[in-house]
């Protein structure tokens, strides 16, 4: 009776060497693969939303944006860019974001993510890359789109030329044609080491040839993003699309006189010509109560950035 024996632990002993614990080990991998490809995926497009609230360089606005401070406007480089989005994507998750740090320390081998590793503790990943690039030129083979674009925008600038003859701070601009921001993440994999059944046998590959994977992906988005500098920018753009502007200033001096003549709904204070008012919701109902430190106009202290007090 043990011969029988002896022959299903030498069976079981061979298939568990060579499919049991392979197919133990490699299952939670692929599922690490998974979650990797799913994270890049994300990242890229992380990386090409931001370029709807931001630009890459100041000069790249709008003029509306003349409304604002220069160190108000919402600006974020290529570098800073790419550097944030491989910190917050290919990191611990439980380090806490922060707007200036993570666009300068980026991806950090000592902060990785802890869950993507194999089964011996070694590192999935290796370090990855981003590379942003925009504001590029709408392609546009007709030239059709464009040439309109062209259009508008002469119109709506002889408008604001107008607007700016009689005094009044205001302006608009037609959607800029250069607006396409693109992004692209690449994240090397190492290669699964070798497994062991016992201390004393010899290793064996965990995949039967090396697989040389990278996860990558990209993503783009067309955008205009005037109206993500806050409400003095929206409030300068709009205004531009009032007639009334026009008589803000030839109208002040028959409102002084309004005042003088002791009409008070004629006063400069009660109507206001080409007035813009932004909808919004007060701040100190967004999050629980607290209020933003930027209620000011000076943001230099938040680094261009609300942040919840």
């Amino acid at each position: 009776f043990t011969l029988p024996y002896g022959q299903a632990l030498t069976e079981f002993l061979v298939s568990a060497s060579f499919v049991l614990v392979p197919l133990f080990l490699i299952v939670p991998v692929v599922g690490k693969y998974i979650d990797l490809k799913q994270t890049t995926v994300v990242a890229a497009r992380y990386g090409a939303w931001e370029y709807t609230v931001h630009a890459e360089r100041a000069s790249d606005y709008a003029s509306g944006f003349r409304a604002l401070p220069s160190r108000a406007l919402p600006v974020k480089s290529h570098g800073r860019l790419n550097a944030e989005t491989l910190r917050r994507f290919y990191s611990d998750s439980r380090l806490p974001l922060d707007t200036q740090g993570d666009s300068q320390l980026g991806y950090r081998a000592q902060d990785r993510n802890p869950l993507w590793t194999y089964h011996d503790g070694s590192p999935i990943v290796k370090p990855p890359t981003g590379a942003a690039t925009g504001p590029l030129q709408t392609p546009d083979p007709a030239r059709l789109t464009t040439g309109m674009l062209s259009a508008m925008a002469e119109v709506t600038g002889l408008w604001k030329r107008m607007l700016q003859a009689v005094g009044t701070d205001a302006g608009f601009d037609a959607i800029d044609t250069r607006g396409r921001f693109r992004m692209a993440v690449r994240v090397p994999v190492a290669e699964a080491p070798g497994y062991r059944v016992f201390n004393q046998a010899s290793a064996g590959p965990l995949f039967l040839s090396p697989l040389g994977l990278h996860m990558q992906a990209r993503a783009a988005v067309l955008t205009e993003s005037w109206e993500a500098g806050g409400r003095d920018q929206a409030t300068y753009q709009s205004r531009g699309l009032v007639p009334s502007a026009l008589l803000r200033r030839p109208m002040r001096p028959l409102q002084h006189l309004a005042n003088f003549l002791l009409t008070p709904e004629l006063r400069e204070d009660k109507l206001i010509w080409g007035q813009m008012q932004a909808d919004q919701v007060p701040e100190e109902h967004l999050q629980g109560g607290k209020r933003l430190s930027c209620l000011g106009r000076d943001y230099s202290s938040t680094g261009g950035y609300c942040r919840y007090e």
